[in-house]
């Protein structure tokens, strides 16, 4: 899933933050948080925004991070003002609550047909949702993001279907693998009896027939074992295929 890869939240919520503007290098960034993800949305944006902004709770760590990616850093209680002067807003904090309020959001849209794209990309959500009603605010979730940068369900892909040809083709391999281990005990019992029946019809033929030399009987041992040995082979086949279980002919 897209939420549990902090790279791809990030680069997914920046691509589609790009595709609302006409060139994201005339948007003003806000980032809040300092964590993994808000590190991969810096990256994603750096050098490509007219200027991005990064809020942290702890100064000392926003400072170090915004520096490390050209961005500047803001106080906490500069929140509201930064919310205002921007365009778009990442917020990547790991409150239990929403930290964004909608009441925020509409004081820093400010009406006058001004809009400004939200991502939340929290967990739990650290935007308040009822914000999405607002005018002028455009909120983004994580599932938001999950059906608008995955939306593979209902889709033909050339790609999908030989990965599924694939893995059909090593499922069968293995169905195969496992009813031949599965048999081995059987198939093993059968070659037993088998060999022991060639053995005995071999021992009648020999009585029969009277005086042969070695070389003559060993002929006709061998005959004995080659028949067995065919007669064996379909039984052997259905064996494996049945997972151990022989499939025996209607009145034997």
């Amino acid at each position: 899933m897209l939420g549990r890869h902090p790279a791809s939240v990030s680069s997914a919520a920046v691509d589609v933050a790009a595709s609302g503007f006409a060139t994201l290098n005339q948007a003003r960034a806000l980032v809040l948080g300092a964590g993994e993800v808000a590190e991969g949305v810096l990256k994603a944006l750096h050098r490509r925004t007219a200027g991005t902004a990064l809020v942290n709770r702890r100064p000392e760590r926003a400072a170090a991070l915004a520096a490390a990616w050209d961005a500047v850093s803001g106080a906490w209680d500069e929140l509201d003002a930064l919310l205002a002067a921007s365009d778009v807003v990442f917020v990547a904090t790991s409150a239990g609550h929403p930290v964004i309020t909608a009441e925020r959001l509409a004081e820093a849209a400010g009406g006058g047909g001004r809009e400004l794209s939200v991502f939340d990309l929290s967990v739990p959500r650290n935007v308040e949702p009822s914000a999405r009603s607002l005018p002028g605010i455009r909120l983004f979730d994580l599932d938001d993001l999950q059906r608008l940068r995955c939306p593979v369900e209902g889709f033909a892909s050339p790609a999908l279907d030989h990965a599924r040809n694939v893995l059909n083709q090593e499922l069968g391999r293995l169905d195969t693998a496992l009813r031949s281990r599965a048999a081995a005990p059987r198939l093993a019992e059968l070659h037993r009896m088998a060999a022991r029946l060639a053995e005995e019809e071999a021992d009648v033929a020999l009585a029969r027939l009277g005086d042969l030399d070695e070389r003559e009987q060993q002929v006709v041992r061998e005959m004995a074992e080659r028949l067995v040995r065919r007669v064996l082979y379909p039984v052997s086949r259905t064996v494996r295929e049945a997972g151990g279980t022989p499939e025996v002919p209607a009145g034997q």
